[in-house]
């Protein structure tokens, strides 16, 4: 990635991640949370380091002078913005939900984490909804009887 200005780092200052998201993640919010840092992931060409498309470069390369391998300033890069965008990510998580993301090194590994944490949650809650639909009555009958 450049270090122009017109980079993500630089276009998306950590110190300003809480006037974009305005809340927390928790067990009540994902979906508002996702709705407000996805288009910030879209609009600072981040999405691919949480999505697995913008993959790690090579860690080392060999240098053309010496013939020996040596640390790829690409690499580095990614390793600075995957780094960058792990710090937005862990800044908006409310204490109960940073437990569950904790000593994950990389953006991509705590997206995972949180997306399978939150499915599980949201289908347990439509399940229990849908449970609790099929049981409801009106007097002495189903509401699937009393609607028909």
């Amino acid at each position: 990635m450049a270090s122009s200005s017109s980079s993500p780092l630089f276009a998306f200052p950590i110190g300003n991640i809480t006037n974009h998201i305005s809340i927390k993640l928790d067990s009540e919010n994902d979906l508002i949370w996702r709705d407000q840092f996805m288009p910030l992931l879209i609009c600072n060409d981040l999405l691919g380091y949480v999505d697995g498309s913008v993959l790690p470069p090579p860690r080392t390369i060999l240098d053309s002078e010496s013939q020996k391998e040596i640390l790829n300033p690409k690499y580095k890069d990614w390793v600075k913005m995957d780094q960058f965008l792990l710090s937005c990510l862990k800044a908006t998580l409310s204490p109960s939900t940073s437990a569950h993301v904790l000593g994950l090194q990389t953006s991509k590994a705590v997206w995972e984490t949180l997306e399978t944490l939150f499915q599980q949650q949201s289908q347990a809650r439509l399940d229990l909804l849908r449970d609790r639909l099929q049981n409801v009555k009106k007097g002495n009958s189903t509401a699937e009887q009393y609607l028909a």
